[in-house]
């Protein structure tokens, strides 16, 4: 025999053996992981699997239908949204394919439940948060969730032993998915602070519970943190305002000359003809505040003269609180940048006493408005140089600019010229001559 092929000859055959054993391994593993999944791994069975964060969608609607922008639900969930009880709907859906596929392996029997407050997937204080909405699981996997409430209400405080803040209002019920009716909430009780003040990015929690039985949390939990920003930055100091011919000066003093204030955006001044009436058209000046005035609203009235078409108005163009309101019918200026101190207010009427508002104004919309003293001041005439000279008898003989005591200068005559020339030339012939 070769000692070659008696080599070869000795050669293990485990390779072959191997992947034989190697495919029964696999496939042996194969069918445990599928054993695995049917009862209750990561993707849920009757067993009890989980849905997380990520499987839901939960989203914040100024109008319903329309999911908010991060940017958008900043603007919007403010002081005034929560002072004028503005509609909001909270959407919960299933994120995509894979969190339904998760859904269809959990019992269609699970309640799925919608609650906000501090601390909800602590049993201590489950029953202390308010519940929105609830609906069977069958019924969500199909439609989501669509919840109707207000701003104060979602600004609340629930949960950590707290059942509602004080004067915020409850909420009557809302309606879940498929006509499931949600459950009632409590009414505050009125207090003497403003409810709607919830401090500098308040962080309301918003739940979505999957769970046979309440508290035991056993098919899934998901959680968006809703920010709502309750209070305006410090109000700008050192307000003054000058008199002007058909105009006011108004200059005040920066908020952020430290940089303490991180969401300060700018300024606005507002104004008032007299202490009530609206100086300039809606729509005249841009704006970043958001207010909500308490009759902010265009009411319909009726005429003396049969058939004819009824007047729409606005009652606030006759309010005598709006500018400490700040309503912004009584805007007197385009929004003004963080580097501004200083504005003229013109296009008024010399004579008449206006009031003067300057607003600091954050990213939220909120705004803080300080005002001078005294609140009124009177544009009046001013008289310059040009004016005295178009309008002097005869024209031409200004009174402003050199002239002295209100005379005008009396033109040089011939004699006193000659004077000055004789007395230069005096001087001259003084002069003493140069040192040799």
């Amino acid at each position: 025999m070769n000692p070659r092929d008696f080599q070869r000859s000795r050669r293990p055959l485990i390779p072959g053996a191997a992947v034989f054993l190697l495919g029964i391994a696999f496939t042996l593993l194969g069918w445990t992981s599928v054993s695995h999944a049917q009862t209750g791994g990561v993707s849920g069975t009757i067993g009890g699997g989980t849905l997380g964060d990520s499987d839901f969608f939960i989203g914040v609607q100024k109008a319903e239908g329309v999911n908010l922008s991060d940017v958008d639900k900043a603007r919007f969930l403010n002081h005034a949204s929560c002072q004028c009880k503005r509609d909001v709907w909270i959407k919960a859906i299933l994120a995509n394919a894979t969190a339904s596929a998760k859904a269809q392996a959990i019992a269609g029997t699970d309640i799925v439940t919608m609650m906000i407050g501090q601390g909800c997937d602590n049993a201590l204080y489950y029953h202390a948060c308010l519940t929105l909405a609830t609906a069977p699981l069958s019924e969500f996997r199909l439609n989501g969730m669509v919840v109707h409430t207000t701003v104060d209400v979602l600004a609340g405080a629930y949960g950590t032993g707290t059942t509602i803040l004080s004067g915020s209002g409850g909420v009557t019920g809302t309606t879940g998915s498929g006509g499931d009716s949600g459950s009632g909430g409590a009414t505050g009780s009125s207090a003497g602070t403003d409810p709607c003040a919830v401090g500098d990015a308040y962080s309301q929690p918003v739940y979505i519970f999957v769970e046979s039985t309440p508290t035991l949390y056993d098919a899934g939990t998901a959680r968006l943190n809703v920010v709502i920003d309750g209070n305006p930055p410090p109000a700008p100091p050192g307000v003054t305002v000058m008199g002007a011919n058909d105009a006011l000066i108004v200059d005040w003093t920066s908020v952020n000359s430290d940089n303490s204030v991180t969401d300060i955006q700018g300024y606005q001044i507002f104004c008032s003809r007299a202490d009530q009436y609206q100086v300039f058209k809606d729509g005249t000046f841009s704006t970043s505040v958001d207010s909500c005035p308490g009759q902010d609203a265009i009411l319909t009235t009726s005429t003396s003269d049969a058939g004819t078409a009824s007047v729409p108005t606005f009652p606030t163009d006759t309010d005598p609180l709006a500018l400490i309101n700040a309503n912004t019918h009584y805007i007197c200026s385009d929004f003004l940048s963080t580097s501004t101190s200083s504005h003229r207010v013109q296009i008024l009427q010399n004579g008449i006493p206006y009031g003067i508002a300057v607003a600091s104004v954050d990213t939220h919309g909120n705004a803080n408005l300080a005002f001078p003293s005294p609140l009124y001041t009177k544009p009046f005439p001013t008289l310059d140089f040009y004016h005295q000279y178009r309008n002097a008898d005869p024209q031409g003989q200004a009174t402003g600019g050199c002239s002295v005591a209100g005379q005008p200068l009396a033109a040089p005559t011939l004699s006193s010229l000659a004077a000055v020339v004789m007395a230069l030339g005096a001087l001259r012939k003084r002069r003493p001559g140069r040192r040799s």
